[in-house]
């Protein structure tokens, strides 16, 4: 990837996860369980949005999922149209790459608001059905 088009996908990764952050902070409180956090411990210890591109057309799929101190995944929260709009211009900037070879994106954002990313170059990940189960 050249030295513009990475610039352009970071830029957008970290808008992404200042979203993905933003949504978790305020839908995840009046989702939560019944017991009072202390102030010092997040509710929550990570949060990924998951999305999955078609190889040969147009359009993805894409999951928000919270994973809680329990380590179980809380998966009521939605993908905001904000987010979905980052992800077509992170889909747009890997089409300008020819030799990028991937087809799904996890961003994942801890509290503290640290954001890494994995790609997945299986191009049929997005028809895996053990994708829908978590």
């Amino acid at each position: 990837m050249s030295e513009v088009l990475q610039k352009k996908f970071q830029k957008l990764i970290r808008e992404l996860g200042r979203l993905i952050r933003a949504e978790v902070d305020e839908g995840l409180p009046a989702k939560k369980a019944k017991a009072k956090p202390r102030a010092d411990v997040s509710p929550w210890t990570s949060a990924f949005v998951d999305a999955r591109w078609f190889a040969d057309a147009e359009g993805f799929t894409s999951k928000l999922r919270v994973v809680l101190p329990n380590r179980k995944l809380h998966g009521s929260l939605r993908v905001t149209s904000d987010m979905k709009a980052l992800l077509d211009k992170v889909w747009k900037v890997r089409k300008e790459d020819s030799a990028a070879e991937w087809y799904g994106l996890k961003v994942t954002v801890s509290p503290d608001g640290a954001v890494t990313t994995e790609l997945n170059t299986d191009p049929n990940c997005v028809v895996d059905p053990t994708w829908f189960h978590s």
